[in-house]
């Protein structure tokens, strides 16, 4: 089902796009560009691969499922240059719980949450609705919809259940909080890390009466973005001097 999102859904949608898209700009600054589609039988051959730099736009390995950290792992190999995160920072950061947990321990805030393994399970009492369910170790919006926010124990429990089956992975259930929806890109590790300039995802008329959440519509959806247009964001300059 599209409107709640598998991988297998990701996996059959055009993302080419954005590699026509970044290909011409490279090309138009000059740069010799070599497109490589990655997949279970050329692995070897991106090893030998000759280039100064890589520019990562990979999903995964092929068709092999939960495999988009195996792309970094790969480059790392060749000792070149790649853009976007690492293997580790992929994988620790599918997981919802070990983000959160590595948050606390560093004194970031983020929402309350607990973890549920089965669809017998009490309610943390530092819980209180509404809240919003997610697959502990999904990502680009898998699993996530209108109706991952809810406001009562009986549709809290429906949630758990829908996913526990669909995605036979622990459910995470964490505080909603209401709030702007703010993108904001990083490049560079360390000291010479930049903060590049922010977008804020806007919700328009139609979310009214909906929950502000960028859900895997809003996000794959060839026309989410007449309901969710982004533009540059505009923030408070104290903002931006501790960002």
């Amino acid at each position: 089902a599209l409107t709640y999102g598998t991988n297998e859904d990701l996996q059959t949608m055009d993302l080419t796009s954005d590699v026509k898209e970044v290909h011409k700009a490279l090309a138009k600054e000059g740069f010799s560009v070599d497109d490589f589609e990655i997949n279970e039988k050329n692995t070897k051959e991106l090893l030998l691969h000759k280039t100064d730099v890589f520019f990562n736009l990979s999903y995964g390995v092929g068709s092999i499922p939960n495999s988009e950290s195996e792309v970094p792992k790969l480059l790392e190999k060749t000792k070149i240059p790649y853009t976007g995160s690492s293997a580790k920072a992929m994988i620790l950061t599918t997981d919802k719980a070990k983000t959160k947990e590595l948050l606390y321990k560093n004194h970031i805030p983020t929402p309350n949450f607990q973890v549920v393994k089965t669809e017998i399970f009490n309610l943390t009492k530092t819980l209180s609705f509404p809240l919003i369910t997610k697959p502990q170790n999904e990502d680009s919006s898998c699993g996530i919809q209108q109706s991952s926010v809810v406001n009562n124990i009986i549709d809290l429990r429906k949630q758990v259940k829908k996913i526990l089956k669909t995605y036979k992975e622990p459910v995470l259930i964490e505080k909603y909080i209401d709030g702007r929806e703010l993108r904001i890109s990083v490049l560079g590790n360390g000291k010479r890390a930049r903060v590049l300039p922010m977008t804020e995802i806007f919700f328009k008329r139609t979310y009214r009466n909906k929950w502000h959440i960028v859900d895997f519509s809003a996000k794959w959806d060839h026309d989410a973005d007449k309901d969710t247009p982004a533009a540059q964001a505009k923030l408070d300059k104290k903002l931006y001097m501790i960002i």
